[in-house]
């Protein structure tokens, strides 16, 4: 280890404490810290072959302590403490666990990876149970200091899982060692999963092979360099929502999470308000643990093939990041913290309430400046986390004065993150958020859906006293008969309308913000367009009347190429109907946008509603084509995918590149027995992968919406396919199903495809056909008429080394960014004898 680094690190503790690096004398934990912020530290199995490795792990430890972190991840390689089937050597595990010990952390321990002498992951019963000892042995040596096991790394994904992610080799993994870490430690913990993402169909999975019963905690790691409040929500209701259809609710620990700098990532500023903002709200959604990969840049190499290579907290020197500063002052204010609610104190401020043992902790924040905010009066709040300039108490009120709260960072410990934390004491704040509008089942609303001129119930937690919200004479919120309720007026404009009243606690009034979303009484939205009549087809409309009463309507339906067409339509009250319009589909420009809008008006209200297709007609096959690489009998064709289609995308900017020196042009078919895809990439310089790490080289990966189905925001669901494609550096076919629906089985959809890829290195170009069968797809779907979302993306690289991807291109958005079929083209399987319509 470099005297920079050790130096970093001590500079680092004057910083905090005014002490060098002393060396820690700390006894074992007597019990897990509640601290729910983990770090992800010194990578001691990464690291073994270093003869310096245990030296830099403990200024690596000494670093780690100062961000305020008690909990810290890390994997410890079966191959490397059974490097023989019949030798054990346990020094250097020792020494790690050891060093976690002196320092009064609790780890987490990986159990990972194959075998020393079989490197792929445990696939037969006997490579299970040797793994078994394996975890065995480990629990119980180290069972009086590591309680948190974690089984596996990321096994729903290559190439942590190899030759390829098994959910039911798994899950017999997973079994076998919660039964064996049980007999060494009854009282350990065991986290199941390990998952990149969410995966709803690897967790699926995983219970239909008998995973209920084998884990005490389920794990998944997700990323993503704007975390949003959304995603949060939709990633955690998917696990809930499988283990609560299993009758096996456990606890959501987020194992790897992490925001990236450097030349290709957001600036450190955005890094620590970003992560500060997304551990609270994870926290607030009741995730017990969240840990931040990683401690340490692993590179301070701008140019560094991996851009993700900048997720530390730290720089590669050892200095610290805004985010430092960030993790610290979370521990500190929130580490043995219980969340209480949510409350939002005026419409542009959030509020989370925690409660200290010593102290409650209200941690405000806002996405705007909220310039003056002042914290309601008679509020205990005793202090802040902020320095002066920032937070003022005034003369003649009680509450506090927030001079600037808003997002931004600073850079040390003294000047706070973002978000503004106050301390205080006393059950006021408390009854304050216990007031706060809220569901049924306890989540806090922020904002309350109305229509003008209806009436609905105000959902407020005020345990019936009328006395316990006031609001001005005239506002939307009233008290009726024996609840409050909510009635904004006829012609009250659509949009956002916030309603200030006060909470009455013991005589003392408090200001309190509600936001209403003032709606349309009629909506309108095109549902999935999975299937149409050829060449005259209809698209529906649904129409949503929100009234109680009944009404009449109109709608214009408008399409490019021809005159608009206006339908009646009768709204029952508080239903669905349905209008629609002939399209002639014959007058479609292959690969331009076919934007469909309809008007609807009802009375005097007027609603629109639009879509848009990127049609691809797919001409019938009379004869079926050689899937052999040779495309000659596809170019005696029209192409159906031009290169002028496509677009670049560069995903790490440090790489050389950057021209247009890549294309591809493609052609389709279909006939009742499969769906054929026939690509010709030409690229100045092709470098096929070596290992399965394929999209690292040049390599197309190809999805279907099959169903045509995907809403805005979503993921892939169940009838979704992403097939990953690539010709081996041996000449060797490469297709792997990366997404299948449900109930499939890899293996057999794999078996079921044709691939062949023919490569001309010296002209620069790779010639790929695939063949889909239908019994893949679903029989059912191959008719005229059926609309698959579909897309493809071509991964190119210059250099010849792992991480180097230059970018790629991409007929649409929707599988590089991440999945995404919202934005997939539509390919329409053209009947047979139908002229198609050209470009």
């Amino acid at each position: 280890m470099s005297f920079k680094t050790i130096l970093a690190a001590c500079v680092v503790a004057v910083m905090l404490s005014g002490t060098g690096c002393a060396k820690r004398q700390a006894p074992a934990p007597a019990e897990a810290s509640p601290n729910p912020f983990g770090i992800m530290g010194f990578q001691y199995s990464h690291a073994k072959p270093d003869p310096a490795a245990l030296q830099e792990a403990d200024a690596f430890m000494d670093l780690y302590l100062l961000t305020g972190s008690r909990w810290d991840r890390r994997d410890l390689w079966w191959g490397l403490v059974q490097p023989e089937p019949d030798r054990w050597e346990w020094d250097y595990f020792d020494a790690a666990v050891q060093d976690f010990r002196d320092a009064n952390v609790n780890p987490v321990i990986i159990l990972c990876y194959g075998s020393a002498w079989k490197q792929d992951a445990p696939a037969t019963e006997e490579e299970i149970q040797q793994f078994g000892e394996y975890v065995y042995r480990m629990v119980d040596r180290y069972k009086d200091h590591v309680k948190h096991w974690e089984i596996w790394n990321e096994p729903n994904i290559l190439p942590f899982w190899a030759p390829k992610p098994n959910v039911a080799h798994y899950t017999r993994l997973l079994q076998v060692s919660y039964e064996r870490a049980k007999q060494a430690d009854p009282d350990c913990v065991i986290l199941g999963g390990a998952l990149a993402g969410a995966d709803e169909r690897f967790v699926r999975g995983m219970y239909a092979n008998g995973a209920k019963g084998y884990f005490d905690v389920l794990s998944y790691h997700t990323y993503g360099n704007d975390p949003t409040e959304a995603r949060q929500r939709r990633e955690i209701d998917i696990l809930r929502r499988i283990m609560r259809e299993n009758d096996d609710e456990k606890p959501l620990w987020i194992t790897e999470t992490g925001i990236y700098t450097g030349p290709a990532g957001v600036t450190e500023a955005q890094q620590a308000e970003r992560m500060i903002r997304s551990e609270v709200l994870w926290v607030s959604h009741g995730v017990e643990r969240v840990f931040q990969l990683t401690l340490k840049d692993w590179t301070g190499d701008e140019n560094a093939a991996d851009a993700k290579s900048f997720r530390g907290l730290v720089r590669a020197d050892g200095s610290p990041k805004p985010s430092f500063w960030a993790h610290r002052l979370l521990s500190r204010q929130l580490g043995n913290a219980e969340f209480l609610g949510r409350w939002t104190p005026r419409p542009d401020v959030e509020g989370f309430l925690f409660a200290r043992p010593d102290a409650d902790v209200l941690v405000l924040w806002s996405d705007e400046e909220a310039s003056d905010y002042q914290t309601p009066e008679g509020l205990p709040l005793d202090s802040a986390a902020v320095v002066e300039q920032r937070l003022a108490r005034t003369a003649d009120a009680g509450g506090m004065i927030i001079s600037r709260l808003s997002t931004a960072p600073v850079a040390n410990d003294t000047d706070g993150f973002g978000p503004v934390f106050l301390e205080g004491t006393g059950p006021a704040l408390r009854e304050v958020v216990r007031h706060t509008m809220r569901r049924a089942d306890g989540e806090y609303l922020g904002v309350l859906d109305v229509v003008p001129g209806e009436v609905v119930p105000f959902p407020c937690a005020t345990g019936g006293q009328t006395s316990a919200l006031r609001f001005p004479e005239g506002a939307p919120i009233f008290w009726g008969r024996d609840q409050w309720l909510v009635k904004v007026p006829e012609g009250t404009p659509t949009g956002l309308l916030d309603v200030t009243g006060h909470i009455v606690i013991d005589g003392v009034e408090y200001p309190v913000s509600y936001r209403l979303n003032v709606l349309p009484p009629i909506n309108a939205r095109f549902p999935a367009l999975s299937r149409t009549a050829l060449p005259q087809g209809e698209v529906l409309l649904e129409v949503s009347n929100r009234t109680a009463s009944q009404r009449t309507a109109s709608v214009e339906f408008t399409f490019p190429h021809f005159a608009p067409i206006t339908v009646p339509l009768g709204l029952p009250a508080q239903a669905l109907a349905t209008a629609s319009a002939a399209v002639d589909w014959t007058t479609i420009q292959p690969g331009e946008s076919f934007p469909i809008s309809a008007k609807v008006r009802s009375n005097e209200a007027v609603t629109e509603a639009s879509t848009t297709l990127l049609p691809i007609p797919v001409p019938f096959l009379e004869t079926q084509p050689t899937i052999d690489g040779n495309l000659s009998e596809w170019k005696s064709r029209t192409p159906v995918l031009h290169p002028s289609w496509f677009t670049e995308v560069d995903f790490n900017p440090n790489r050389a590149g950057g021209a247009q020196d890549v294309s591809i042009e493609g052609w389709l078919g279909w006939d009742s027995e499969a769906l054929y895809i026939a690509i010709e990439v030409t690229d100045d310089a092709l470098i096929f992968p070596f290992s399965t790490v394929f999209w690292d080289y040049d390599s197309l990966q190809i999805a279907l919406d099959v169903l045509n189905d995907a809403e805005e925001g979503e993921t892939f669901d169940e009838n979704d396919y992403e097939f990953e494609i690539a010709r081996m550096r041996d000449g060797t076919n490469w297709l792997y199903p990366g997404h299948f629906p449900e109930g499939r089985i890899a293996s057999i959809v794999e078996k079921e495809c044709t691939i062949a890829i023919h490569a001309d290195e010296s002209a620069g170009r790779v010639s790929y056909e695939l063949r889909i069968p239908a019994a893949v797809i679903d029989p059912a779907i191959m008719e005229p008429g059926r609309i698959m979302g579909f897309n493809v993306i071509h991964n190119d690289t210059d250099e010849d080394q792992p991480g180097a991807r230059e970018g790629w291109i991409e007929l649409t958005p929707g599988i590089g960014w991440g999945k995404e079929p919202w934005y997939f083209a539509d390919l329409i399987l053209w009947p047979k004898g139908v002229a198609l319509p050209t470009p």
